[in-house]
């Protein structure tokens, strides 16, 4: 896998990657999914989504269990001499290409003019996803504009111990090849409507999108342990 700092777009999916301070390996790398598939092979456009990595997409999220013993880690690469972002989690996720489920009652009642059944992050399917980390407006009620939670699937482990700054630096220097991979990767749902993609949204609307994404790169760049922030589709 390249390190890239490009937008990777999953149709209305969005992500943002933060990377620890460690040395040579604290680069944000681009981790290629069936996300990007999605949009080349035509399958039907996600929600206007889109991710952040701190160190989406799915047609459903819903948690499974952890893999054993195989958390995400940063990983030496001797032959090329660069790191790469290795995470099993990421293999878990529900498939972009699973068959249509009928419409809901649920989703038909929660006001999206264009529900997507089998979608955890249109409006009124909120209880599906992972924690919410916080919303716009900043209230409890349902009708809300953007959402920013958790990502179930996440590339980094938010609760992973953070590596030691001289660890980037040690593994190469003693034949050890790989780090924890500790980090944020968080999903910015831009639009309850799942039909509006972000070149839909005015001026207006546009700007709290991007607002959001300031808010929660603030948030994370308090944390010591964060140096660099992504934001990618």
């Amino acid at each position: 896998m390249e390190p890239r700092t490009t937008w990777r777009v999953h149709d209305r999916a969005m992500g943002r990657i933060l990377h620890p301070t460690q040395g040579k390996f604290s680069r944000a790398y681009h981790v290629p999914t069936a996300s990007i598939l999605s949009r080349r092979l035509g399958a039907k456009p996600m929600p206007s989504v889109r991710f952040l990595t701190a160190a989406m997409s799915s047609t459903e999220q819903s948690p499974s269990p952890p893999l054993p013993n195989r958390s995400a880690e940063v990983r030496r690469d001797a032959i090329f001499d660069r790191w790469v972002l290795i995470s099993p989690a990421r293999a878990r996720r529900p498939s972009d290409f699973k068959s249509h489920s009928p419409a809901s009652s649920s989703s038909s009642a929660s006001g999206n003019p264009n529900p997507k059944p089998s979608c955890a992050f249109c409006a009124g399917r909120e209880g599906e996803c992972a924690p919410e980390i916080f919303r716009v407006p900043p209230s409890s009620s349902a009708d809300w504009k953007i959402r920013v939670i958790e990502n179930l699937y996440p590339a980094l482990r938010r609760d992973a111990e953070p590596p030691d700054p001289s660890d980037g630096l040690a593994a190469a220097g003693t034949g050890r090849c790989a780090v924890t991979g500790f980090g944020f990767h968080d999903v910015v749902i831009e639009t309850p409507d799942h039909s509006v993609h972000l070149p839909d949204l005015s001026p207006e609307e546009v700007g709290e999108v991007l607002l959001a994404y300031k808010q929660r790169i603030f948030q994370l760049a308090r944390l010591g342990s964060i140096k660099y922030v992504q934001v990618y589709n």
